[in-house]
């Protein structure tokens, strides 16, 4: 028996003296093995660094002997191990396992806790207690171990003192837990309590063991190592070591402090067993590594950053610029784009492989959206050496779905989840004739579902009610209740997904109510997966995926099934005859899939490797990039989250012997930031580049590490700064130069100089490159694209709009608000997603609804609303109320009864409407008007046409809803006013916006009306007035008492009058209006008279029978003007700036519009001020005068 100590430094890493004594020992006897030992995620390079190296070493005859050398780490040992033997592998659980067992000893204990009461029931709790249990089990530290520390008699301070009563609470807890496990016949050990049990019934006089790429042993590990010294003829321990230390341990200071540890205490306990310790062997100088390289060997090792500035002679200096190059970027994005490009440099101009560059950093996350897109840009290959979580994974998406689904009944985003998992699928839907959708079609149509979902709000019994099926219905711009022939269809779809869902889970669900074991419940659970095909599917994912050479992916269906097999498995183990806990069970689950993580495929082609930085890594590259070197990142600053503090690993380390070890606390772990920096700088064998951002994600300043600080300072070494300036940045393939040369003719143009010539011979570099020269010119041509819109061709206006205008008055004022809009709305269709809330369009649809409803079951029942009692009034409003909520009949409305919040909206509503109710009915009793139609319809099918001639000879037909129409009869005439509706309060007939067409309905519901009576009265028809009627009253600001005395006493009346313009006909008003003849002034019109019968100028807002002709003749001939420019194709992006919902100045449109008032081709369109009647009339009489000249 003997130990070997092998010292290496990265530069003089060469083993050949430990393979020789390998090929020797082999070739001494057939019997002879070799065990070689390794971490487990450098088994696979370690075995083709060991057998590369050996077969330079070996002839072909020996290669019988090489199928004795085997690489293992330890798990892989004591597998093979017990392969060997009649060892009974103790029964473990995995770390989900374990967290369930400490679930149920919480439970057990809760009332005996004191410190940790309040914490038995969080799933962090016991995530921290697992790793603790697990730091103690692999530290070889019992139950009994921790008594001697809450026993002892010690320090009667309040700190340890409160120290020992959570450490008894900890000891309670774990004294419990390791009683429980082996009531269970389970086992706390460890694999290596297993390996060292297996060593000690073997004969291992024929095995040599080789120990390499360890920096630090737990104590399990040193416990197998320490029975494997005592039982093999040889051990090699290879470390990478300066120096040996017998005498004493490393200073706490020395970058070699770790493995200078285990060199102290292998050595000493191979002395203490009377194991003699070889002279030590150092490795052999290996040459591939650049003098620079060895020179930052040696510096690191001896030098320390505290230290004060150390002369460089202007040889090692030169040396090491050969080699070490710095630079500090402005952003992480710059830092980025500047490693791939440079990767680019040494490949195409260097000769290196993608395989000889590896990208190191400390945090993936931070640089994975910037880098991974620069290398692609560049067309790097590259390999991501990262695990990734299962949390990912469809499966975990899918059995949280179903929980959610049942813990929060039916919320939409759940049901969604579980839907887009594409694992819980009708089995017709991918068998049968009539429904056979691919993967694309079934997305499709749940988008299109969703859509369906969000709009009508449905969720809980909407989904799991299986005697009501989904009925929904759209509302128009003009109000309608509409249903296209493709809506029908998405009905019946939607319906099918409903009920499969509600048919499939609801039993699962029922089950999980009841009272049954844990067994039955997750037997049944297992059952529903299988017989709704889950494993199938991601099995065929898996051969898809294997079919399309995607070995990693298809793999990651196999583990992420196997890892819920196995949580499955465990609980059913360990509560098979307790109640079954939904909860308990989906919180351990979601803990389960977080945690574990994907195996990697090692890459087998020529790519650039991403990596972390702590990750230990075998071979060496020729070229290392170390990026995000700030001050936070190397040294890292570490925290401890442990339940054991460094105060209570003080009180325990003390207690502890040779075989017993805690994990390292967070104090080590900063001292072994040194070691991990000379690791990572001596990664590279020939060129080593250190970068860091001077800018932090949040745009602060970040200062460089350290380390960077030291090369600046004490070697001398220069460090360049790359910032948007492109002047500094290194440039990849073309793609990365068109970006640089986009950039850079920009700034010229911002800037308004000539680009330079070196960029027009750039570009003619790279358009020699590009293969697709259209798709060149086009990315070129945007460097000179202005938002300025081209109009369309009168051919292809008409093929959008149609060569028939059809168009309601909405839209006619929307294009006059501005054309694009109209464009986007109605030439390429673009509408918003409808979500289910409460908008404007659907209160007002309601509103309409409500005054319609309630006017003609007044009709029905052959009355008016004047004669009206209040009483009777409620009684009509009531019923109009209730019907229209009803879902069956009305689906529309569906959104009012759809939870507590929407009955008291709806219940706000009805207030409103009832106060308006009330002030309709005085407003009929006040004057002689009756109504006879409410929600008129024009234009549309088997209704009334309006019909205008365009100048082109085609004519338009306008459609829309006359909210409201009142007649009355005076001297032989007709007179009519129609009434509009609005929710938004304090609207008012606008003079500037019926001039530019952006205010036609009032007076074009007017025209329509007067048409409509003319034909079918025998009296003259004859305009008495056009109104707004306020359904949402303004706001009052009341600041002092008599403005509130004031306030109250003015009449409600008021506040609901008629907001429009009568016809200044006086005895007509009289006639119509009593109080003109007892008030002087009318509580329903906007008019006052004076004492000598003349209008009150200032209070009264009327027009004479002339200009209630110009207006309707100027409404018509602006209508007319409308169409003709709506089919001349003409769309300029023109919005007045005092319109602040115009489409093309809101989100989302504004995204499509790109509107920017910035922009000198995007002003906003002039106003036209013709707010004062004289002024508005005046410009109209001059307008149709030029109309009909022109015409003539």
């Amino acid at each position: 028996m003997s130990l070997q100590f092998t010292l290496i430094q990265e530069t003089n890493s060469g083993r050949e003296k430990v393979f020789e004594d390998i090929l020797k020992f082999l070739g001494e006897s057939t019997k002879n093995r070799v065990f070689y030992l390794t971490p487990e995620h450098m088994k696979f390079e370690m075995e083709m660094f060991v057998l590369n190296h050996i077969e330079e070493l070996t002839s072909q005859q020996d290669e019988v002997a090489m199928m004795r050398l085997n690489v293992y780490s330890f798990r892989r040992l004591a597998w093979f191990l017990a392969q060997q033997t009649d060892y009974q592998e103790s029964r473990h659980l995995s770390d989900v396992g374990q967290m369930m067992v400490i679930q149920k000893v919480l439970s057990y204990l809760k009332d005996d806790l004191t410190v940790y009461r309040g914490e038995v029931n969080r799933i962090g709790f016991m995530q921290k207690l697992k790793d603790l249990f697990n730091e103690l089990i692999n530290g070889n530290i019992s139950s009994e171990t921790l008594s001697t520390i809450t026993d002892s008699d010690g320090d009667d301070s309040l700190l340890i003192a409160s120290q020992k009563n959570k450490l008894s609470e900890l000891h309670q807890i774990y004294a419990y837990y390791e009683n429980w496990l082996a009531n269970q016949k389970i086992s706390k050990s460890t694999i290596y309590d297993d390996l060292f049990q297996q060593i000690q019934g073997l004969d291992l006089e024929h095995i040599m063991v080789v120990v390499d790429g360890f920096k630090r042993f737990n104590a399990g590990e040193k416990r197998v190592l320490g029975a494997l010294l005592t039982k093999v003829p040889k051990m090699h321990l290879i470390l990478t070591l300066d120096q040996p230390f017998i005498d004493h341990a490393p200073q706490w200071d020395d970058v070699f402090i770790a493995t200078g540890t285990i060199y102290y205490e292998m050595y000493h306990f191979a002395k203490e067993q009377g194991i003699p310790v070889n002279q030590d062997i150092y490795g052999s100088t290996v040459c591939q590594y650049h003098p620079g390289i060895k020179r930052l060997d040696q510096l690191m090792q001896h030098d320390n950053l505290s230290q004060g500035k150390q002369v460089i002679d202007q040889s090692t200096q030169a040396e090491l610029e050969d080699v070490v190059h710095l630079f500090k970027a402005e952003t992480t994005y710059i830092e980025a784009n500047e490693v791939a490009n440079r990767i680019h440099q040494l490949v195409s101009k260097n000769n290196y492989r993608y395989q000889d560059i590896q990208v190191l950093m400390r945090d993936t996350a931070l640089y994975q959206n910037s880098l991974i897109p620069a290398l692609e840009r560049n067309k790097t290959p590259y390999f991501l050496d990262e695990q990734e979580t299962m949390d990912r994974h469809p499966l975990y998406r899918m059995l949280t779905a179903i929980y959610n689904i049942y813990q929060y009944n039916w919320r939409y985003q759940d049901v969604f989840n579980l839907l887009r998992s594409e694992l819980l699928v009708p089995k017709q839907w991918q068998t049968s004739a009539e429904h056979p959708l691919t993967g694309r079609e079934y997305r499709e149509l749940i988008d299109r579902v969703e859509n369906i979902v969000l709009k009508n709000g449905y969720e809980g019994k909407f989904w799991w009610n299986k005697r009501q099926s989904w009925q929904f219905r759209r509302i128009n711009e003009d109000g309608e209740v509409i249903q296209t022939e493709a809506e029908q269809h998405l009905e019946i779809e939607s319906n099918r997904i409903r009920l499969f869902l509600a048919q499939t889970l609801q039993p699962l669900f029922d089950s999980w109510d009841t009272e049954s074991d844990t067994l039955s419940i997750l037997t049944q659970f297992y059952r529903f997966l299988s017989s709704n095909h889950v494993a199938e599917r991601l099995g065929t994912w898996r051969d898809d995926q294997l079919a399309e050479g995607d070995l990693q992916g298809a793999r990651h269906h196999e583990q992420a099934w196997q890892t819920f097999v196995t949580i499955l498995d465990e609980y059913v183990q360990l509560f098979e005859k307790e109640p079954f806990h939904p909860s308990q069970f989906f919180d351990l689950l979601t803990t389960a899939f977080q945690e574990a993580k994907f195996s990697i495929v090692p890459p087998t082609m020529d790519s650039v490797t991403i990596s972390t930085l702590d990750r230990p890594r075998l071979n060496q590259k020729k070229v290392t990039f170390i990026v995000g070197l700030t001050k936070g990142a190397l040294p890292k600053t570490f925290t401890d989250s442990s339940l054991m503090t460094q105060e209570d690993r003080e009180l325990l380390e003390p207690r502890l012997n040779w075989n017993q070890k805690l994990s390292p606390s967070a104090k080590i772990k900063r001292n072994d930031e040194k070691f991990l920096a000379y690791k990572g700088f001596l990664s590279a064998s020939e060129h080593l580049f250190l970068s860091y951002p001077f800018n932090d994600e949040n745009d602060a300043l970040a200062e460089a590490s350290p380390y960077i600080n030291w090369l600046v300072t004490e070697c001398n070494l220069p460090i360049k700064k790359v910032t948007s300036d492109l002047s500094t940045q290194t440039f990849g393939g073309w793609q990365s130069q068109l970006d640089a040369f986009i950039q850079a003719k920009r700034q010229s143009q911002e800037e308004q100089v000539i680009l330079s010539p070196k960029w027009h011979q750039l570009l003619s570099q790279i358009t020699e490159k590009v293969s697709n020269r259209q798709g060149l010119n086009h990315l070129l041509h945007s460097t000179d694209y202005k938002n300025k819109v081209v109009n369309l061709p009168s051919s292809l206006a008409k093929e959008l709009y149609g060569q028939h205008l059809r168009l309601s008055i909405s839209q006619l004022e929307m294009y006059n608000r501005d054309p694009f809009s109209f464009f986007m709305r109605y030439g390429l269709r673009l509408n918003e997603r409808d979500i289910f809330t409460l908008s404007p369009l659907e209160t007002g649809t309601y509103y309409h609804a409500v005054l319609d409803y309630v006017v003609k079951m007044v009709q029905k029942d052959q009355l008016n609303l004047g004669s009206l009692t209040e009483q009777e009034l409620k009684k009509y409003a009531e019923i109009a109320f209730s019907e229209l909520k009803q879902i069956d009949m009305h689906p529309e409305f569906t959104i009012l009864t759809s939870s507590q919040i929407m009955n008291q909206l709806g219940q706000r509503m009805d207030l409103k409407l009832w106060q308006l109710l009330k002030q309709i009915e005085q407003q009929q009793k006040d004057t002689e008007f009756n109504t006879i139609e409410t929600e008129k319809a024009f234009g549309f099918d088997r209704s009334y046409a309006y019909q205008l001639l365009l100048p082109d000879g085609d004519t338009i037909d306008l459609r829309g809803k006359i909210d409201r129409i009142d007649k009355v009869d005076y001297e032989g005439k007709t007179y009519l006013q129609i009434v509009d509706y609005k929710s938004n309060h304090n609207v008012k007939v606008d003079f500037s916006k019926i001039y530019t067409g952006r205010q036609l309905q009032l007076y074009t519901y007017l025209a329509v009306a007067l048409n409509l009576y003319q034909a079918t009265l025998s009296k003259d028809v004859l305009p008495f007035g056009a109104f707004y009627q306020n359904i949402n009253l303004a706001k009052q600001t009341i600041k002092t008492q008599s403005e509130w005395d004031k306030k109250v006493t003015d009449s409600v009346q008021k506040r609901y009058q008629l907001s429009g313009y009568v016809l200044g006909d006086i005895d007509l008003l009289k006639a119509v209006d009593e109080s003109f003849n007892t008030k002087r002034k009318s509580q329903v019109y906007h008019a006052e008279l004076t004492q000598k019968d003349t209008f009150n100028k200032k209070n009264s807002y009327q027009l004479s029978d002339e200009e209630f002709q110009l207006m309707l003749a100027f409404v018509k001939e602006r209508i007319q003007q409308t169409a003709t420019k709506i089919k001349s194709g003409y769309i300029q992006l023109e919005p007045f700036k005092d319109d602040n919902f115009t489409l093309s100045k809101t989100a989302p449109y504004r995204s499509v519009s790109l509107f920017d008032v910035t922009e000198p081709e995007q002003p906003y369109r002039e106003e036209t001020d013709l707010k004062n009647k004289s002024e508005f009339f005046k410009q109209v009489k001059k307008d149709l005068q030029e109309g009909e000249e022109d015409n003539e």
